[in-house]
Order: C-alpha cells, then structure tokens, then sequence
C-alpha cells in the first residue's frame, strides 16, 4: 500500500479485534519543516533536538474540563501544527491511512495534525486517556522521527490486553508508526538519554460512513429469542449488552464504534431487527455499594473469639455490584441512541457505623487484665 507495511505484532490485516496497530514507512514517505528551525534531518541531530526544544512550548493536558500545565502529570515540549508544514510522498499518506483502518477495524480514517511533540532526558507523560478533539474521532495516530534516544516507550492498555510501541533507535531505517483507540489508558515513559521526536495526529470517521449491516447468524438469532421471548413472551425487561471501549456522549454513534464492539453491534443489530426488535445505544454508569457488615450468618474473622461486647468484627464486609435500569428511549426520528442511568440499592442498615467510634475486635476470653491490656495495645495501633 504504497510503502506502509502494519506489523501484526499488535494487529494484522485480518484481526480486528486488537485495539493497537504498528507499522513503518520507508524514510522518503515524509519531510517536515518547522518554522525556526527548517527541515528535520533523518535522523534528528542533537543540536537540532535542543533547537526543536528550545522553539517548543510546555504541553499542557486536560483533567475533566480543564486544561493545566502540571510537570508531574505531563513534561514534554509541545510545537502547534501551525508552525509545521508537511509534505508526503505520493501515495504514502492514503496508504498509511488505510493500513491503519484495515488495522483498528474501520472501513476509513481522516488524519488531523495535533501537533510535534519533542521528549528530553527525563521527560514523559503519565497514564492518560486522548479527549474527542474532532467530531467523529476515535483514534490516535502516532509518528516517531528518526532520532537517536534511549527510553521513551509507548506503553497503551486497554482492559487487560496492553502494548508497547518501543521507539528508541540508534539507526535510522524507516519511519514508525503506532495508532490506538482514544479510550486506551497510555503513556509515554521516561526518556534516558537523545531526543525523542513523534508527529501527532487525531483520526477521524468521514461523516459519510455508515454502519453496515451483518448477515443474521442463526445462532445469535435463536440465543436472543431465548432472552428477549422467554416462554414465547416478551419480556418486559431491557437487556443490556455492555460494550468493551468507553464512549462520551458525541462519540456514542453507530458509525463511531470501536474495535470489536463493531462487529458485535454490527451482529446484534441484524438479529434484533429479524426478531422485530429495537435497538439503542447507551451510556451506562454502574454504582458498586460497600458494607461493612457480613452476610447472616458470618462471624467474621474473629469467630473463634467469644467476648461479652455484641460487635461485629471490621475487614469482614462484603461488596454488592448492583444496578437498577431505567430507560429513557429515543425518538424514531434519532439516530438510535438512549440514555440508560444505573443508580445502586437503598443502602443496608447499619450497626454501629452511625457513630464516630469503630467497634473493638472481639477477643478471646482471658483475665480482665490482658484483656484490658489487648485493648489498649490495639488504640494505639489506630493511632
């Protein structure tokens, strides 16, 4: 594809599962001029690396709604695309891009410029997740420049499954590429010695693609007759199919799905809509409630003790992931998103959590002394 080659290290041509893709392109794919400094050589030279840094401003990092400059979250050198010109090699920007898509699972991408950023000895950029900057982005595509560092790694998680994107070289070969999910928890770690140069991009689903449809798989069909039709009856309740990538409330569209929630979606909706069902897409919030008080029945981990004080024993709780749905539809008119909001049960009473105090451990029987003793020797370990 015109010089892009993805590496089915972290997702090949035909695994769309994954939520990470690497790749290359050969050194004549791309040149860059950035204003003040000129053309970045290949590799990136020391003196040009300090240059670079020197005409680069602190980058900044979002935390909720605001934008903060904060060295202990994010410390890297930041040159805003306006100040870059870029200039690709026939073809070899359209062929990245569709070795990127085929890679993540779409069936296209758009690259934005966000920015060039530039990493020094010590600097890095701590586990975060990428903001929506476009309408329609799900993606981030990162290009590292040949330049001689050490350190600097790309580590991306997603759920259990992570991935590296290692870019410290000493010999220039080819440019390398590494695009993930915007949703995936990633960071860049420290770099030990050079300079470590990468080329940002946002991508973006044109507007005019649209989710397409999946055959009905008669397995999938029968399965959700079972759930959705129990005993030839509809059911009353929703049934809720969470999803594995995370979505704000723009990014929640049929078209915008990531990954394998693609297909997933892609499949069930084929069903649904041969069993006459309706589907929505939803935001969802899951409450987990906490006691301290054990099951009936539990004596906690003091049940070998017996003592006159009718407490029971802290550290023996249990947790409750419970959730009550509540469906509010969408209009036919809309695009099939609904809100659903879960909101955890009326909490179990409480014993003796009311007060300020924590109930004692029960303690074995024994002279008023030692257990005098024992009391006092476990206030002192609370404070």
């Amino acid at each position: 594809a015109d010089g892009a080659s993805a590496q089915s290290g972290q997702a090949g041509a035909g695994d769309q599962a994954r939520f990470m893709a690497q790749g290359q392109l050969p050194l004549d794919a791309l040149s860059v001029q950035v204003q003040g400094v000129g053309a970045l050589s290949q590799p990136v030279l020391p003196e040009q690396g300090a240059r670079l840094h020197a005409a680069s401003q602190p980058a900044l990092h979002g935390r909720r709604e605001a934008t903060l400059l904060d060295t202990q979250v994010r410390d890297t050198g930041e040159i805003a695309p306006a100040a870059l010109a870029l200039h690709w090699a026939e073809g070899a920007l359209q062929g990245l891009l569709a070795d990127v898509a085929l890679a993540l699972g779409l069936d296209e991408v758009q690259a934005h410029l966000h920015n060039l950023l530039i990493y020094g000895p010590g600097q890095f950029f701590k586990p975060h997740q990428d903001t929506e900057k476009h309408p329609g982005m799900v993606a981030t595509l990162v290009l590292v420049w040949p330049s001689a560092h050490i350190g600097g790694a790309l580590r991306v998680v997603h759920g259990a499954d992570e991935g590296r994107l290692q870019s410290q070289h000493l010999q220039v070969d080819s440019l390398r590429w590494c695009a993930f999910y915007a949703d995936c928890q990633h960071e860049v770690l420290p770099v030990q010695e050079g300079w470590r140069v990468v080329l940002s991009f946002d991508l973006v689903v044109p507007a005019r693609m649209r989710q397409g449809e999946a055959a009905a798989a008669p397995a999938l069909v029968r399965a959700l007759r079972e759930q959705c039709f129990p005993e030839g009856e509809p059911s009353t309740q929703p049934w809720v199919f969470l999803l594995d990538h995370e979505y704000t409330e723009h990014g929640l569209r049929w078209q915008l799905l990531k990954g394998l929630d693609r297909a997933r979606v892609a499949a069930l909706r084929s069903a649904a809509q041969q069993l006459g069902l309706v589907m929505h897409l939803a935001l969802a919030e899951i409450h987990e409630s906490w006691t301290a008080i054990p099951p009936a029945g539990h004596r906690g981990r003091y049940r070998d003790y017996d003592d006159d004080d009718d407490h029971d024993a802290l550290g023996a709780g249990h947790g409750v992931r419970h959730a009550v749905l509540k469906h509010t539809p969408s209009s036919p008119a809309s695009d099939g998103r609904g809100r659903f909001s879960f909101s955890p049960p009326p909490p179990a009473p409480r014993r003796n959590h009311e007060t300020r105090s924590r109930p004692l451990p029960r303690l074995p029987s024994r002279s008023t002394a030692a257990r005098r003793l024992a009391r006092h020797r476990y206030r002192r370990r609370r404070h």
